[in-house]
């Protein structure tokens, strides 16, 4: 199975979505949507990996950077490699996912 073959199974088997346009195409971006909670994680060719939320009640939109930070340096550690920046998405994805259903069922449900 070829790298782009492994990546499309990864992206389907976890219920999401490539929503790459043409221009961050022509920049190496790669960019996807998680059907669940509406967040779109981006790739992108330099090494860096990050999630756009939308805030359901004030409609407002975040962006984070999702890299590690080096402990000495301060700075960004870059991920070259694509499978390793999607395993980052796709676990960065599963990690978002628990915590907005709680954080969405506990707004929608009044406590007592």
């Amino acid at each position: 199975m070829n790298n782009q073959a492994y990546i499309n199974s990864i992206v389907k088997a976890n219920n999401m979505i490539e929503i790459t346009t043409n221009r961050q195409k022509q920049n190496g971006t790669v960019a996807f949507l998680c059907v669940n909670t509406r967040a779109i994680y981006t790739s992108h060719a330099n090494g860096y990996v990050r999630r756009k939320t939308w805030n359901y009640k004030t409609g407002k939109t975040a962006q984070y950077q999702l890299n590690r930070v080096d402990s000495a340096t301060g700075k960004r550690i870059m991920i070259d490699d694509n499978v390793e920046r999607l395993c980052m998405i796709i676990n960065a994805m599963q990690n978002y996912n628990k915590t907005f259903n709680k954080r969405f069922w506990t707004d929608l449900v009044p406590s007592k």
